[in-house]
């Protein structure tokens, strides 16, 4: 008898030691998918004010209407003085005034620290609104260094995890959150990190960022074109406006504009830089944001053209930038594969629009604002309003190449883990997108671009439905017309089309 009620009791023991372990191999690997997802945007995206630890104090951004009027305000003399006398000069003098009124409080010192006690307000999120949050933000001031930032995020990771419980967290960055995830990467590595999404970052840089920092500003009759119909993508007249801008393109009207524009530049450029240089060149987010290959251009450009390099706080600025170099942009790619090693990463690039209209780089394809190459870490692309050629096409593997035909993703970091999103402005968002990033982030292995049938390499966004969706198998540009004439036969076209729609 004793013995029978032992092998039951010795039975049940086990039966529920087999189930509790089933059940902590359960909960271990629900948690060890779930981690909390902290999310670092991008630039110009957090209120500035007055004082950091003072909310209620006065707001430097977004900029402020009495501002804006006070700098429109100062302009009005010397628009006067270039109107009634021609006065090149006079009017070049009062560039500087007026943006110091428009972006008032937002200037660092020349040193590139934040002056005052100026910055962003953030108190970290209560264990509560962390626990009710599909993403905690971190805010930060991004006029600052970066890799000051980076000491921040460090900080709030550690916070984050302690407070959740969890051994790791996911990111979520975006355009120059990318810069700061980057640097922290760099600084303190990868070992408190589960996975990475790079939406849109400038991690590799900006174009039309190192064409002004090298001063290169010019207009062309193509670039004005595009630039207008980026706004209006996804409108619905974008098309028969688009083919009315068309047939001013051909008539010269914009290659009368780009003229005009360029003989402005040329009268002003000295006065341009040194305006802008005070305020941009002392963010060290913006050097940050000047792509490799043009940053010793720039550095060169700045600071022997335009401040002193022999200056005390000029050194001081140099040197920061000297530093950033050396600890976080020579090693990006090097971060970027440890990181692959050990965590998940997720890379969402963005394309279909020209770049900026004012630099010689606008027709490099990109999302408006970061180069599709850049957000891409290695796309190979077209020039925008083209495709590639069939020369090239020859003997590439098609299932890199966009439906478009203008983007070739054989050639990035991660050709497996990087997904295109024609059409989509570097700014806008979507639900959609953020339960895409969500998925990528949460998968319990990590996707690539065949895991999910609704997620492939290539997607579209759809702006009537505003979502974004996998792109049709082909899709076709609308070619430059060759000619007045059929620019003009187009547009009766686009016009007809639209009153029958």
């Amino acid at each position: 008898m004793k013995t029978s009620l032992t092998k039951k009791t010795i039975s049940l023991l086990l039966a529920v030691l087999i189930l509790l372990s089933s059940m902590s191999v359960i909960a271990f690997a629900a948690d060890k998918n779930t981690y909390p997802i902290i999310y670092v945007h991008g630039f110009m995206s957090s209120d500035i004010n007055a004082d950091k630890n003072d909310p209620d104090s006065e707001l430097y951004f977004p900029m402020q209407a009495n501002h804006i009027i006070d700098g429109v305000k100062e302009a009005v003399p010397a628009l006067g003085a270039l109107l009634l006398k021609g006065d090149w000069d006079a009017f070049g003098k009062g560039i500087s005034p007026v943006l110091e009124n428009i972006f008032y409080g937002l200037y660092n010192n020349p040193d590139g620290s934040v002056s005052g006690n100026s910055g962003t307000c953030f108190e970290y999120p209560s264990k509560k609104e962390i626990k009710n949050s599909d993403e905690i933000d971190f805010d930060y001031d991004w006029r600052r260094d970066p890799v000051d930032i980076a000491d921040d995020l460090n900080d709030f990771i550690k916070y984050v995890k302690k407070v959740t419980g969890k051994k790791k967290v996911s990111l979520s960055c975006h355009s120059l959150g990318g810069v700061i995830v980057i640097s922290y990467l760099s600084i303190y590595g990868n070992d408190d990190i589960s996975g990475v999404a790079f939406d849109a970052t400038a991690i590799y840089g900006e174009s039309y960022t190192g064409d002004l920092l090298t001063g290169n500003i010019e207009l062309g009759s193509e670039s004005i074109l595009y630039a207008i119909e980026n706004m209006l993508k996804g409108e619905d007249a974008e098309i028969i406006v688009d083919s009315l801008l068309e047939i001013f393109e051909q008539a010269g009207l914009f290659e009368l504009v780009a003229d005009l524009g360029n003989d402005i530049v040329a009268k002003l450029e000295a006065y341009i830089f040194e305006a802008l240089a005070p305020l941009f060149a002392n963010w060290l987010t913006i050097w940050a944001m000047i792509p490799d290959e043009q940053i010793d251009e720039a550095m060169h450009f700045v600071f022997n053209e335009i401040y002193d390099k022999k200056d005390k706080d000029a050194k001081k600025l140099l040197a920061k930038i000297k530093n950033y170099n050396k600890v976080v942009r020579k090693n990006k790619t090097k971060t970027l594969k440890a990181l692959d090693k050990n965590a998940k990463v997720v890379v969402i690039s963005r394309y279909g629009y020209a770049s900026l209209a004012v630099t010689p780089s606008w027709n490099s394809l990109s999302d408006g604002t970061v180069d599709t190459k850049y957000n891409s870490f290695g796309a190979t692309t077209a020039p925008f309003g083209t495709t590639f050629s069939e020369d090239y096409l020859e003997g590439k593997n098609m299932k890199y190449i966009s439906p478009d035909k203008t983007v070739d993703a054989s050639t990035c970091l991660f050709p497996t883990k990087t997904w295109f999103i024609r059409n989509i402005s570097h700014s806008w968002n979507c639900d959609t997108l953020d339960e895409m990033i969500h998925t990528l982030l949460g998968a319990k292995k990590e996707a690539t671009v065949s895991t999910y049938k609704q997620y492939p390499r290539f997607m579209k966004y759809d702006a009537r439905e505003d979502i974004i969706c996998p792109d049709d198998k082909s899709v076709e540009l609308r070619p430059m017309p060759a000619n007045l004439i059929e620019s003009v036969i187009n547009f009766f076209k686009a016009f007809l089309s639209f009153i029958v729609k």
